[in-house]
């Protein structure tokens, strides 16, 4: 209902975020958030920034949206309660935000906009490429340079054991085999 309301497609944005769903552990989920509840809160992400929550986000990945939203054209819900300082207040609230199913769609409505901003006239009508383009970029870093989330689309850097696997696999194919094998 999140991305409908945002004019998202929810198939695609649920695509995007699919390998980090089938990675989701609870149990490591936990210690993650406690490790981000005592050092991240603390002293930020230079000492913890843990991938949490269905979604597997990180609190540098939410914070950059938070900035990102507030100085773009978005019509973007909840922006005016955000507090993007790099305080240990403003770092506890996003912590506790990404305990939150409803926030973490959130996040991804707003990573779906800034990427459509960004990017969205170069697709044309190529979902696939869009899809993969989108999922690549969650993975590796919005913020990157076109080029560096182009090349990152053709590596196998993804993992799906609990901490660390042997065999690596293509974040984009998981993606793109989610919405009918794109």
């Amino acid at each position: 209902d999140s991305m409908k309301a945002n004019g998202l497609n929810p198939d695609f944005a649920k695509a995007i975020v699919f390998p980090e769903v089938i990675r989701y552990s609870s149990i490591r989920d936990k210690l993650e958030l406690q490790g981000l509840f005592t050092l991240y809160v603390q002293y930020g992400e230079r000492y913890s920034d843990f991938s949490v929550g269905h979604f597997q986000m990180k609190p540098s990945f939410a914070w950059q949206l938070e900035r990102d939203v507030l100085n773009s054209d978005c019509r973007c819900r909840f922006s005016d309660v955000i507090d993007t300082t790099d305080t240990p207040a403003a770092r506890m609230a996003r912590v506790k935000r990404l305990n939150s199913t409803v926030w973490q769609v959130q996040y991804l409505v707003w990573f779906v906009q800034i990427m459509d901003q960004r990017y969205g006239s170069g697709f044309s009508n190529d979902l696939c490429d869009k899809l993969r383009f989108y999922a690549a970029a969650y993975n590796c870093g919005y913020h990157k340079t076109e080029e560096a989330i182009r090349e990152a689309m053709k590596r196998n850097t993804f993992h799906t054991a609990l901490f660390s696997g042997h065999t690596f696999y293509n974040y984009c194919d998981i993606a793109a085999y989610y919405l009918n094998g794109c």
